[in-house]
């Protein structure tokens, strides 16, 4: 009765190993596929960042434009204004000028 029952443990100690190689196996294989899962999700991420930072710097350059135009349109009018400032004054300017002009000639 020994005898069998010590092949009764060497049975149970192979199925056990066998076992125990098959779980080896199958939780490698499920690291493989979550690992490759995960890589995916990387590379997806990655994907997505991509567009979203595209977006965003396309975004950031129309705004940029936008406040580019509104500081040339500001500058334009006070371009504008100290231009039609400086004409309201030439003709007293050139008054002025005529009048150092012919005082100075009479001076001297």
């Amino acid at each position: 009765m020994a005898m069998e029952e010590l092949q009764q443990v060497q049975e149970l100690e192979k199925e056990l190993a066998a076992q125990y190689a098959a779980a080896q196996a199958d939780a490698k294989r499920r690291i493989a596929v979550e690992q490759r899962a995960a890589a995916r999700e990387i590379e997806d991420s990655r994907r997505n960042a991509d567009v979203e930072v595209r977006q965003l710097m396309a975004e950031a350059e129309q705004r940029a434009g936008e406040e580019t135009e509104k500081i040339l349109a500001r500058a334009r009018t006070e371009c504008e204004k100290m231009q039609s400032a400086a004409r309201a004054n030439l003709e007293r300017a050139a008054q002025w000028i005529a009048e150092e002009v012919v005082n100075d000639k009479w001076q001297s």
